[in-house]
């Protein structure tokens, strides 16, 4: 059956017009918001003070991602202190374009079985605790088809610089879903609500009991329990809603891991009532 017609202006051009005042991020034709945590006067010599610049880690948990992978690495190439990722079984070249990544910090393996288990959680405790153990001070989180606003890259270690050291605070960005090309994305219904907790202080403590197994957020129950959530206004998009064979293959995808649906509906966005507006 043909998919139903789009509701009027439910995809919107993705350029900008309007830049932030203090630091000229791009704000994607919404009203200006609070200035950027490191253009903020009260942050300035946080990162002074606490005698060295936080260490970012980006974690990232692969299966067959080589068509998107590379592409994935080169874009935040510079703006992260190390990739801690996780091969997931793939049987691509995903593990060979790891392999040549310089900044790759560590790669910790599952193995290649006939049948797959998509052990999501289990994979994100592992990637976490490798990064505490490696000495990270902060946690970035990417899939191989999502690409970050590069402002919010070229302000990662300000940002965390920004913070006392006693905080766990974490950062979401807003999800776009990049719609027929790569131009646009939806806004009507949840998808112009669509938000993930992404960028967080890695606390001493790594558990992640909270949450459900499928789109499950990234942070740990340290966070959860006593960290501070912060809204920004950055974007985070992604590349495999934009042509309609990607879409109907990663719905059948989570639909037999999931056919009753138990994580997949209210899992794709934070309420945004709950969450503070910050950059």
């Amino acid at each position: 059956a043909a998919p139903a017609p789009l509701p009027a202006g439910a995809v919107v051009p993705t350029g900008s017009r309007r830049r932030c005042e203090f630091c000229g991020r791009l704000l994607h034709y919404e009203p200006p918001v609070m200035a950027c945590a490191c253009c903020a006067p009260a942050t300035a010599g946080v990162a002074a003070a606490a005698g060295r610049a936080p260490r970012i880690a980006c974690l990232m948990q692969l299966r067959n991602e080589a068509r998107c992978l590379e592409g994935c690495l080169a874009h935040l190439r510079g703006y992260v202190d190390g990739i801690v990722a996780l091969d997931d079984g793939s049987t691509d070249a995903t593990s060979s374009i790891l392999g040549r990544e310089a900044g790759l910090a560590d790669c910790l393996a599952n193995p290649v079985r006939d049948e797959h288990v998509w052990r999501e959680r289990e994979n994100q405790l592992r990637l976490l605790r490798r990064a505490r153990e490696l000495g990270f001070d902060w946690a970035l989180c990417c899939d191989a088809d999502e690409r970050y606003e590069t402002r919010f890259l070229e302000n990662l270690k300000a940002i965390a610089a920004s913070f006392p050291s006693r905080e766990l605070p974490c950062l979401t960005v807003d999800l776009r879903e990049l719609w027929e090309d790569p131009h646009h994305y939806r806004v009507d219904g949840i998808w112009g609500r669509k938000t993930r907790a992404r960028f967080f202080r890695l606390p001493a403590a790594i558990d992640l009991e909270h949450g459900q197994e499928l789109h499950g957020q990234w942070y740990p129950d340290e966070v959860r329990a006593h960290g501070r959530m912060l809204r920004t206004r950055y974007q985070l998009y992604h590349l495999k809603s934009i042509r309609r064979e990607d879409r109907l293959r990663r719905r059948d995808f989570y639909n037999a891991l999931d056919p009753a649906k138990r994580s997949q509906l209210g899992a794709h966005y934070t309420d945004p009532a709950t969450i503070e507006r910050t950059v």
